[in-house]
């Protein structure tokens, strides 16, 4: 009889309500993953965590209310088991090394593909504990972009769909496309959850 693949349960928390709620998005249709959604701040992290007991929290460094260490503290204290993906958009030097000694099991640079954090996932899920490198992305000269490719990149940000942005910028939805392909190459990104993630990364978006 074949073993049962178990589903490992996944919160994502982050202030930006478009980056949480897409690689909230994009879990959910990954296999053997089940997302329970999103959480905008520590507090609302740690209410879920003692609720629903996810395996596995994706983490922002930077949260409104606290930073990273503080908030990996809490959530660890709220339930020993789940497991701290810390997702950072800012290299620094000793934040791999804050991060792990405060009970995170690994550390990816917010601009990560989709593929990096589901192995990631997977592999904390397991009990493995991750080093890595942050990307040097937010230290790079950032990509030129046009007048257009900006107004859309702003938008994407906010959450929007191509649909929507054609209707704010009064042109095709094919057209909306076409730019959001070109962003997706000059970004050298495989989504535009990773295009949104690399803009912020090196000072185009906001944090």
């Amino acid at each position: 009889m074949p073993t049962k693949q178990l589903v490992i349960r996944a919160l994502v928390v982050d202030d930006h309500r478009s980056y949480a709620e897409a690689l909230s998005f994009a879990l959910a249709r990954t296999e053997g993953i089940e997302s329970i959604g999103c959480a905008f701040s520590v507090d609302e992290a740690v209410s879920r965590v003692q609720h629903d007991e996810p395996d596995i929290v994706l983490l922002d460094w930077q949260l409104p209310d606290v930073d990273g260490v503080e908030g990996i503290g809490r959530i660890k204290a709220a339930r020993s088991a789940t497991k701290i993906i810390l997702i950072s958009g800012h290299a620094a030097g000793n934040l791999e090394r804050l991060a792990t000694s405060a009970g995170a099991s690994a550390l990816l640079p917010k601009e990560s593909s989709i593929a990096d954090i589901v192995s990631t996932v997977r592999r904390c899920a397991e009990g493995e504990v991750i080093t890595s490198t942050l990307s040097t992305a937010a230290s790079e000269q950032p990509v030129a972009l046009t007048r257009r490719e900006t107004e859309i990149l702003w938008l994407l940000a906010k959450g929007n769909d191509a649909p929507h942005i054609a209707a704010e910028l009064f042109i095709s939805v094919h057209t909306v496309r076409g730019y959001i392909k070109d962003l997706r190459r000059k970004f050298a990104a495989t989504s535009q959850l990773q295009v949104i993630a690399v803009a912020r990364a090196q000072g185009l978006l906001p944090d």
